[in-house]
């Protein structure tokens, strides 16, 4: 109702794409817990679009070609630079000169995962030890390496109980399965056959009261 009255309260000129949005709340409200979503990254993006036109002709136009241009770089660039063999200076290289933030002090593991942080040595509990070797279809040692913070696909996370951030809650995950988990850190574990390292994320099942 408040958008359909928008007109005759403020005047046709504020019928904006924000006013639009607010049509989609409250099927947000009904299918995400609201308090575990960054919109940090919206923000973000609103700085990478404004930076994607150099003079005050045809704008809209600028901005779209700059971005699909940008894409489709990105893309090949990820393709490129997955390939065995490949020169990890030659993405770094690539970083700097698109203007990327290249994270420092991290530990990599494959393409997608970066970790942060010094590591906790403990035991797993049983049910943990257990469901991990079931996940991966091999023996595991009991003890492991459990880090607070990782960025997976360019997302940052961290653990439930990651002291430094105050002000964002980016400790809970929606998983596949329409579930959500609290993570509780991500675990590096030794299989038992060859003792390679997997990293593997825990966390609990959180119980929404609808």
């Amino acid at each position: 109702m408040f958008v359909l009255k928008i007109e005759d309260l403020y005047g046709l000129e504020y019928y904006k794409y924000n006013v639009h949005l607010l049509l989609h709340i409250p099927e947000f409200v009904k299918q995400f817990a609201l308090w575990a979503i960054s919109t940090f990254s919206y923000g973000h993006y609103n700085r990478v679009l404004r930076q994607m036109f150099r003079n005050s002709q045809a704008v809209p136009e600028q901005i779209c070609k700059l971005y699909v241009r940008s894409k489709r770089v990105e893309d090949s660039c990820l393709e490129v630079f997955s390939r065995l063999g490949c020169f990890k200076n030659a993405k770094i290289l690539y970083d700097k000169m698109s203007g990327i933030y290249h994270t420092k002090n991290y530990l990599e593991y494959e393409l997608h995962l970066k970790i942060f942080g010094k590591p906790v040595q403990r035991a797993l509990t049983l049910m943990e030890q257990t469901c991990i070797e079931d996940f991966l279809h091999e023996n595991i040692l009991n003890e492991t390496d459990c880090y607070k913070r990782f960025i997976f696909r360019n997302i940052l996370w961290h653990s439930e109980n990651y002291e430094k951030f105050q002000r964002r809650q980016n400790g809970t995950a929606l998983l596949q399965n329409g579930l959500f988990i609290i993570i509780s850190g991500i675990f590096g574990v030794c299989t038992v056959r060859n003792n390679y390292v997997r990293y593997v994320i825990i966390g609990k099942i959180l119980n929404l009261p609808y």
